[in-house]
């Protein structure tokens, strides 16, 4: 810092140069090189004796004329605009798959099985006599909550022949409507959020009969004009997991965290399993770590080790209030659970001992809606992704720190 202005200037010079020899040593001509790393040294060497800056400025000039003469006429173009800017993008894009597989990865939430905490896709139909509010409303609605409003409506007499749910880029999940005439209809939601909250279920079910919510309805006949979906779809949380902690610290009790899927037997064996769409990431709150006992009680709380569970997102559920519904024993109405007793019902202590290797206890907040551990039972350690610690997307509702 106390080197004069004109040294400085020359040692960055020089750096320039070095720079100049790395990119284009492959068409400088070997004779040209020695001249340039030559006057390089005496450049070096003038800088240590505090030369003027008169004859720094002399050296530079007889360093840079020798970089000019050193590459043949017509080796080497300038970049062109659009080279420029595609070698920007890709550095970029690059540096951002980098810091995703690495460091923080974004994720949205699909279903609503920590609500209220955090939010999946929420639709709530409209009344075709009901207004939908005015554009800036609107505009408003969708910067601060991330909600959308959707009106589907079938163009002709035809029928629903089949229903495929699509995902491009993690974020945007579109539900298709593939008419027996070829045409194709958007529903900017999860295939679920369409049919059960979006009242596409309820046609179904008076044209067709169909209930079950594990099988494609049949296909369903539609009158033109007829609404198909009308309602306000509010997309699910986006947020970051931070997939470097667990390679500094271990998972704690009570905090969200994502997991893979994969491998995890109570899940990849249910009914309800896509094997089309493969392993899956869930968002849970981490109750157990390796070694805990986990009771839920009947009057809805959660002990751990035969304590009363303590924190923040432990309490907030078992208040059961503002929409938490505390901690519930599982129904064995769902898919088969690894730890059933032999008569179909459920233990309420499972054991961290039972297994070897590292695994933890996964619930949901949303404990009336949540596929979590007590049906599909423990997560191995390598499952593990991160705990989810902000949600940057949309501006209202959860933004911020996750607890």
């Amino acid at each position: 810092m106390f080197k004069p202005r004109h040294i400085k200037n020359s040692i960055a010079f020089r750096k320039g140069v070095a720079k100049f020899i790395h990119y284009k040593r492959h068409l400088i001509r070997p004779d040209a090189l020695d001249t340039i790393e030559t006057e390089l040294s005496a450049l070096k060497g003038l800088e240590a004796t505090r030369a003027t800056p008169g004859e720094l400025e002399e050296m530079q000039q007889s360093i840079e004329a020798q970089c000019r003469k050193a590459v043949p006429a017509g080796a080497s173009r300038p970049h062109s605009w659009l080279g420029e800017n595609v070698e920007v993008l890709f550095t970029a894009v690059v540096i951002a798959l980098g810091i995703r597989a690495f460091i923080l990865q974004p994720f949205k939430i699909p279903t609503g099985s920590m609500q209220p905490t955090l939010n999946g896709f929420i639709a709530e139909e409209i009344a075709e006599s009901e207004e939908f509010p005015g554009f800036a409303e609107r505009v408003r609605q969708r910067l601060w909550n991330g909600r959308t409003f959707v009106d589907v409506r079938a163009t002709q007499d035809d029928e629903i022949v089949r229903i495929t749910e699509q995902s491009l880029l993690i974020f945007f999940t579109t539900t298709k409507l593939h008419m027996r005439s070829g045409e194709t209809l958007s529903v900017p939601a999860p295939m679920a959020v369409t049919l059960w909250q979006g009242g596409l279920g309820r046609l179904a079910q008076q044209r067709t009969g169909w209930n079950n919510p594990n099988t494609a309805p049949p296909a369903i006949p539609v009158r033109e004009g007829e609404v198909l979906v009308r309602a306000s779809i509010q997309g699910g949380d986006h947020l970051l997991v931070n997939k470097m902690a667990y390679h500094f610290r271990a998972p704690r009790r009570g905090e969200v965290f994502v997991f893979n899927t994969k491998g995890i037997l109570g899940i990849e064996r249910s009914e309800s399993f896509r094997p089309e769409f493969g392993a899956q990431h869930y968002i849970k709150r981490l109750a157990g770590v390796p070694g805990d006992t986990i009771d839920i009680r009947s009057d809805g709380e959660l002990w751990i080790d035969g304590e009363r569970a303590t924190g923040f997102g432990f309490e907030r559920v078992m208040s059961m209030e503002d929409g938490y519904n505390g901690f519930i024993m599982p129904s064995n109405t769902r898919i088969p659970n690894p730890f059933a007793l032999e008569d179909g019902n459920f233990p309420s202590l499972w054991s961290g001992e039972r297994v070897a290797q590292p695994v933890y206890w996964a619930l949901g907040d949303n404990q009336l809606s949540s596929l979590d551990s007590r049906y599909f039972g423990p997560v191995p350690q390598v499952n593990l992704t991160g705990p989810a610690f902000f949600v940057y997307w949309p501006l209202g509702n959860h933004f911020g720190r996750i607890r």
